[in-house]
């Protein structure tokens, strides 16, 4: 949970880009690849099972588990997302309605704000707010201002996970009419929709090249999407290895992080609409499930959590593990992000956030 990953901050809607309610940075019309597969089809021109882009240079032998001396922070309610934001860090209590903002430095809770919802859903921030989205058993999506830590707006139809796509804050709707929507960052209210089937669930919202992309959790699929047009061009399948895979933004293209059974990691390549599973896998299930994953400081480099004890730096173009960080006490797993050479990790189990300085190179 979901920066650094795309739970990125980003600039939003600008008043002279409308759209329905909500200004979206669309840029040129793109024009529509003709080796896409039918919006809602299940097989793709290309095998999803296809080997990755990146050629393997070395041995898939994991690399030796280290423990690195860090410190914690103690927070309640089993925290679970954590964003980079404003010079924060924010983490989302999963079993209570309170969302903490940290200071990196000094480890001191600056804030925890009640955000009135139980956090089973995800953190992204835009514009001078932090936006606090939903589940499929809990559907809300709130907004916390950044500069008074309070609670200004909060509503009630967001199902499944969004994300923030070009400085736009996208939902899926509880219609399916209705689809994906994009929100107006102030009020919550939300723009005309682009339908999906009735019963996906979306899981992860990113921008990549001139597309939008969205991960479906029940249908096991990645849809891309164009924004102008308001249409789906294309529905990805997944390989077989995805059970419930979580779209996330890395390293200029899409991807799909499932920490259930094999751990499978599959880039969309954003030209070509096809999936690339790596042979890298993440082995150990986590108890908690949500991102749990997010892009490093350096090209390339994907922070992950491999079960409940380990935390994995994953080099996506070599296809191989380049680090293996040990986690003590475990925790049950949790969200990870990287902030200025420091690696944060949320250990649900245990009610603290570990800090962990990582050593260079």
């Amino acid at each position: 949970m979901n920066a650094s990953v795309p739970r990125l901050s980003a600039s939003w809607c600008l008043a002279a880009l409308a759209l329905s309610g909500c200004g979206v940075v669309l840029g040129p019309q793109p024009s529509e690849p003709s080796n896409l597969v039918s919006p809602f089809s299940t097989t793709s021109s290309a095998s999803p099972t296809s080997s990755p882009t990146p050629t393997r240079e070395t041995s898939p032998r994991l690399p030796e588990a280290h423990r690195l001396r860090g410190t914690t922070v103690s927070v309640m309610g089993a925290p679970a997302a954590l964003l980079v934001a404003d010079g924060s860090i924010w983490a989302m209590s999963h079993r209570d309605t309170t969302l903490y903002r940290i200071e990196p430095r000094t480890r001191r809770v600056l804030a925890a704000i009640d955000t009135g919802v139980l956090g089973c859903g995800d953190l992204a921030a835009v514009s001078g707010a932090v936006y606090v989205t939903g589940c499929g058993t809990a559907p809300y999506l709130v907004r916390v201002d950044t500069d008074t830590n309070s609670v200004t707006a909060t509503t009630s139809y967001a199902v499944g996970h969004g994300g923030v796509a070009q400085g736009v804050l996208w939902a899926p709707l509880e219609s399916a009419s209705l689809g994906l929507v994009p929100i107006d960052s102030v009020t919550l209210d939300h723009g005309r929709g682009i339908p999906l089937p009735e019963n996906a669930m979306i899981a992860g919202v990113v921008h990549a090249g001139a597309f939008l992309w969205a991960g479906d959790e029940n249908n096991r699929v990645v849809y891309q999407i164009d924004p102008v047009r308001r249409k789906v061009l294309a529905a990805i399948p997944l390989p077989s290895e995805i059970r419930r895979g979580y779209l996330i933004k890395h390293d200029g293209a899409p991807w799909v992080v499932d920490h259930e059974a094999e751990g499978a990691l599959v880039r969309i390549d954003p030209e070509a609409g096809t999936a690339h599973l790596l042979e890298t896998k993440l082995r150990l299930p986590s108890a908690y499930w949500g991102i749990a994953a997010s892009s490093a400081s350096r090209p390339g480099q994907l922070w992950a959590r491999s079960g409940d004890n380990q935390v994995w730096l994953v080099d996506t173009r070599k296809d191989r593990v380049a680090r293996i960080i040990e986690i003590t006490p475990g925790g049950n797993g949790g969200d990870v992000q990287e902030h200025k050479g420091v690696l944060w990790v949320s250990a649900f189990g245990d009610d603290v956030i570990h800090r962990i300085p990582l050593p260079p190179g």
